[in-house]
């Protein structure tokens, strides 16, 4: 899981363009945690032609895998990929309107990277309203790790996630709360 930090403690560029010591410990399954930056792409056309892209502020601790000896993915709070993009496209977050979005992220750790359905724009705003969702159970999406070729400029991260989403016009849905108390299914 991602988590927020204010400000980068360990990895990264120093303000002389030089590299900074990273403290990184793996696992027994090969999972690391790495401070990073995040990079969203997301389309919201009708023709997902045009490109959009999200920089959040913030340092999040990802926790990362290798995919073999040059890529790495990492898994990051799909909320944390809302917010950054609702900062830089703010008429995504109008719930004044009849319409919503449907969102789906790139699957990294699939062979061939299949769009995953992560249920309702308003659905996930309203959950970040207030101190909801604090309490509530993060909602994952792959991203790719790269190298942040910016960071040498301003002293920021060296390593960036990126994650990748779509979002598709739809009419406003109300939510189905689950069934608690569902019966369990008979296997004929």
């Amino acid at each position: 899981m991602a988590s927020p930090m204010p400000n980068p403690i360990q990895g990264g560029w120093n303000h002389n363009g030089q590299t900074m010591q990273q403290n990184v410990e793996t696992n027994e399954a090969g999972v690391q945690v790495r401070p990073m930056g995040l990079k969203v792409h997301y389309t919201f056309d009708k023709e997902a032609k045009i490109n959009c892209l999200a920089r959040s502020t913030q340092t999040l601790f990802v926790q990362t895998i290798p995919l073999d000896e040059q890529n790495s993915i990492g898994i990051v709070d799909l909320r944390a990929c809302l917010q950054a993009i609702t900062e830089c496209s703010p008429e995504l977050g109008n719930q004044d309107t009849e319409g919503d979005y449907t969102i789906y992220a790139l699957d990294y750790s699939e062979p061939d990277t299949p769009l995953v359905g992560q249920g309702m724009l308003s659905w996930a705003l309203d959950s970040m309203r207030g101190g909801e969702w604090l309490s509530q159970s993060p909602k994952m999406v792959t991203g790719r790790v790269t190298k942040n070729l910016l960071a040498v400029f301003g002293g920021g991260n060296r390593e960036t996630i990126e994650v990748k989403l779509k979002f598709t016009v739809g009419s406003r849905l109300q939510r189905r709360e689950p069934d608690v108390d569902m019966p369990p299914m008979e296997i004929p």
